[in-house]
């Protein structure tokens, strides 16, 4: 599934191929890397300030 190949035809079927080689349709999107620990970290800052602007609690 990682050869070269392969990730062509994941690609020609519409899916993102995960090699930078293979051209794809998502190769020129930016993209921000999120650090899981850090989003569990400030989960309850982020849904109070949700809950404040979005629902109005």
């Amino acid at each position: 599934m990682l050869s070269p190949q392969a990730q062509e035809m994941l690609g020609s079927m519409g899916r993102a191929p995960v090699s930078r080689a293979v051209k794809s349709e998502t190769g020129s999107m930016n993209y921000v890397m999120s650090d899981p620990a850090l989003v569990l970290d400030e989960s309850d800052k982020w849904q109070q300030l949700w809950d404040r602007l979005l629902i109005g609690k």
